[in-house]
């Protein structure tokens, strides 16, 4: 359910991206944990063969901080392989929201369903930055584009900024925001959502299921899953209201609506387990 926020920059910047207070609005998020993981995984390996091979320190001595000079066959393997990642997340979202809109009529005849906006996150993209041609790779991180950045131009944000679609945890929603001028300190990007608090495997080792159930029934939330997958409950993730709060003191973003959750669902291979 959709609450726009009561001032009159959010009721603006709202009408501009089509979002209607008091209205039913779905977003979707994929790739992470299957197609995205695998192609991770065999890139960090690679490319840490790579640096064994000509005996390159790690930056920080963090074995996911390797990298691959532009131009060289590992860099284009790497930059194949996450657009390879970035096609199919286009795809699959938009047939799960053709789903989700045909499900909606099937209850509802005759009700419709607009796009709001589709943004993909950790992904790496060229862009300008201190005017010059460079490779911004957003990890757990999104685009954040303001008014009257260039790139908007010509386009129905350019006096708005884009959306930006930043995911809580299963119980507190998500929240659609607006870049402010300061996000230029972090190359135009804000966090993709509330971040884990725990680790998906102390999650699942730590956290009771009867209570991870229960929370749902108690806070009126419908879900498709016999048993919520633990490793991505709410007590799993920071608290929501305190990220937005601080992307917002960082002078990063300011929050237009909140989507409040009344409905979650699974991939269906997980939903009975």
């Amino acid at each position: 359910m959709v609450h726009v926020e009561d001032n009159d920059r959010a009721q603006k910047v709202s009408e501009r991206f089509g979002l209607k207070d008091g209205h039913v609005a779905f977003l979707s998020h994929c790739g992470s944990r299957g197609i995205g993981h695998n192609l991770a995984s065999g890139q960090f390996k690679a490319l840490q063969r790579h640096f064994e091979k000509w005996n390159i320190p790690l930056p920080g001595d963090d074995r996911e901080l390797v990298y691959a000079p532009l131009g060289t066959p590992e860099a284009d393997a790497y930059i194949d392989d996450m657009s390879l990642g970035a096609n199919f997340a286009t795809v699959n979202h938009l047939l799960i929201n053709a789903l989700v809109l045909e499900a909606f009529q099937e209850i509802i005849p005759g009700v419709k369903g607009k796009l709001v906006y589709f943004i993909s996150h950790n992904i790496a993209r060229k862009e300008v930055v201190n005017n010059h041609i460079s490779w911004v790779h957003r990890k757990g991180a999104t685009r954040a584009f303001p008014a009257g950045h260039h790139e908007l131009k010509g386009t129905i944000y350019e006096n708005t900024g884009h959306p930006i679609l930043l995911p809580g945890n299963p119980q507190a929603g998500s929240a659609v925001m607006v870049a402010d001028e300061g996000a230029v300190i972090s190359c135009y990007s804000v966090n993709h959502g509330a971040g884990r608090a725990l680790g998906r495997k102390r999650a699942i080792r730590e956290l009771d299921q009867a209570t991870v159930n229960q929370s749902f029934e108690d806070a009126d939330i419908l879900s498709n899953c016999r048993n919520y997958p633990k490793d991505e409950a709410p007590a799993a993730y920071k608290a929501f209201d305190e990220v937005l709060r601080s992307v917002k003191s960082a002078g990063l973003a300011t929050e237009v609506a909140r989507l409040k959750a009344r409905f979650v669902i699974k991939d269906g291979d997980k939903a009975d387990d």
